[in-house]
């Protein structure tokens, strides 16, 4: 079948705007005749049907070898017209010349007409029933012909005039008044339908060009959303590439800055160091963000719903935001009603923290108030601000990736424009509603809906806190593999002052020759993406098959592509993300040890 692309001819105007021409008329002709087939079968088969019983009719009135000749030349007809129809290629562009096709089209319907008008030869001398009787099937004819053959006028217009021609000549001839009224009535007909059908005619051709118009402009629109997603993915993986090659220096940053701790022995260089950590930490919230819009991106966050307390995540809330609201000068309070809500505290926790976070941000002073306000079957959560406020004409462009209204400097301390964004797809995924009510130079209010929950069924939760209290672990013998040398370094420095043993390598066989130098790992830190197409995963149940025996391991990554988050996260061990915190690190170890022992 032709494409759009080849039968719509696309010009740019004088304007720069894209604007489609006329269809091409040879790719036109060749989707005419191709309908104009399609249309045949019905045609013929109703010229069959209606000969056999026009034969019946006149079986007993004209000579009978007059009605078989007529009728068996209507079959005859019809056989020839079906067979060479179905030599008509399939493929409009393997049709040739379109020419041949339409003219064979008009010459059988001139046949098929002269055939037809030939039918008052068998009538019985001025018989006036049989001449009304064949006088409706001829004009039945061709107007029942007109949406057939008019995809090709000249096919109609023969087909037509010489199935009527010979009723009228017939009835000038019997002469009379009446008889000269219904030649001049046949004659009327025929230019009716006649005009009629051009009519008919350029409907069809009009629709046809507006249907492959139409087409032609949805594919360019899925060619522009085509392009439009593989730009996007393009994106993920320049992300996830980029987050991943910067991850890895962070990382040993972070780790290099927790063992050196111990080592500071006067407050210049403890006070450097905090500056340090500070700065750091402004990184890792960032980088934060950029994983959870991957881990949304591969669909590893799960929804655990049940009813809690919502008062326990937001005094938790409280408790965490009120030292940085008091330095900013800003009143910050927080609903303290009792509700239970259905649905995941940890996601919630998460939603309620951005929105926080992100009136903070955007406040230089007044208040941020957080209430509760019930409804039928939600809860309302709104978080209430002071700030700038958002213009109605920008409140869809809030919760899109990278949009900052306040931020036109690009202020890394204001996030990367992700904190809404995250929100929003947190909040589709539990099936929340969020919302926002915002008048510039007043404020801001965000309002989440949450499905209200059974107090009866109330289960208290834990904090989610982003900075886990370590548990001195105990002294245990650990294998550290990443391709790093940086990061060896840095994370044996930081395991050793803890009073580990450790033994670091950067790949597989070197993890396998140290296992043959007797060292016996109690635990294994890999990182995820190693060496030679391997992973941290191969590792781990590599060392595993040759000890007999699963040693407790967690995998590091600073992979954030989705179908890497998902492989990771399907293996089943602890997935910790780059850059790590050394508190992180030695709270997972704590664990991690404490199960084995």
């Amino acid at each position: 079948m032709t494409t759009p692309a080849d039968i719509v001819a696309v010009s740019v105007d004088t304007t720069g705007n894209d604007a489609l021409s006329s269809v091409k008329a040879a790719d036109l002709d060749a989707e005419v005749v191709k309908l104009f087939q399609q249309q045949l079968k019905p045609l013929v088969g109703g010229n069959i049907i209606v000969s056999l019983f026009t034969g019946f009719v006149f079986w007993n009135v004209a000579p009978a070898p007059h009605v078989i000749l007529w009728v068996t030349a209507i079959f005859t007809l019809a056989l020839i017209r079906f067979l060479h129809a179905r030599n008509i290629p399939v493929h409009e562009k393997l049709l040739g010349n379109t020419r041949y096709w339409k003219n064979s089209f008009i010459l059988f319907s001139s046949i098929s007409g002269i055939l037809w008008g030939s039918s008052v030869f068998l009538l019985p001398e001025s018989n006036q029933l049989y001449i009304i009787f064949i006088t409706l099937i001829l004009l039945g004819m061709v107007a029942a012909s007109i949406t057939s053959l008019t995809l090709i006028l000249p096919a109609y217009y023969a087909y037509a005039i010489f199935t009527i021609a010979p009723l009228a000549i017939m009835f000038f001839l019997l002469g009379g008044e009446v008889f000269n009224i219904l030649g001049t009535a046949s004659i009327a007909f025929v230019i009716s339908v006649m005009l009629f059908s051009r009519y008919i005619h350029k409907s069809y051709i009009e629709s046809l060009r507006l249907r492959y118009e139409n087409i032609e402009l949805v594919e360019r629109l899925s060619a522009e959303k085509e392009r439009a997603e593989k730009a996007n993915i393009e994106k993920s993986r320049f992300l996830a590439s980029a987050s991943h090659d910067l991850r890895q220096p962070l990382h040993a940053l972070g780790l290099f800055l927790g063992s050196m701790k111990p080592y500071l022995d006067n407050d210049e260089s403890k006070d450097l160091l905090k500056k340090s950590s500070l700065s750091l930490q402004a990184l890792h919230e960032l980088f934060d963000a950029l994983l959870d819009i991957s881990k949304l991106d591969a669909g590893i966050i799960q929804v655990n719903q049940y009813n809690f307390p919502i008062s326990e995540i937001l005094n938790n809330l409280e408790t965490e935001f009120l030292p940085q609201a008091k330095n900013k000068g800003i009143t910050l309070s927080f609903s303290n009603e009792d509700f239970s809500v259905l649905s995941d505290p940890v996601l919630i926790t998460r939603c309620l923290r951005n929105l926080v976070s992100n009136a903070l941000q955007h406040s230089e002073s007044g208040e941020i108030v957080i209430t509760c306000e019930k409804l039928t079957k939600d809860l309302r959560i709104k978080v209430t601000d002071t700030g700038p406020g958002i213009a109605e004409s920008d409140i869809d462009r809030i919760f899109k990736e990278f949009e900052q209204l306040h931020n036109p400097e690009r202020d890394r301390r204001k996030g990367l424009g992700l904190g809404l964004t995250i929100v929003k797809r947190l909040c589709d995924l539990m099936k929340c509603e969020i919302n926002v009510k915002s008048e510039p130079g007043v404020g801001s209010c965000f309002y989440m809906d949450i499905p209200l929950g059974n107090k009866e069924d109330t289960i208290h939760v834990s904090y989610d806190s982003s900075e886990p209290t370590p548990i001195d672990p105990k002294q245990a013998s650990i294998l550290v593999i990443d391709d790093e040398v940086e990061i060896l370094d840095a994370i044996n420095s930081l395991l050793s002052q803890w009073g580990h043993q450790v033994r670091t390598c950067a790949s597989v066989s070197e993890a396998e020759a140290i296992l043959n130098e007797g060292f016996i790992p109690e635990l294994i830190i890999s990182d995820y993406r190693l060496r030679a197409h391997q992973t941290g995963i191969d590792a781990i149940e590599k060392i595993n098959h040759l000890l007999t025996g699963i040693v407790p391991a967690v995998l590091i990554t600073g992979d954030t592509s989705p179908e890497r988050l998902r492989e990771a996260r399907a293996s089943g061990y602890p997935l910790i993300h780059k850059p790590v915190r050394p508190a992180m690190l030695r709270a997972t170890l704590s664990q991690l040890l404490r199960k084995r022992a």
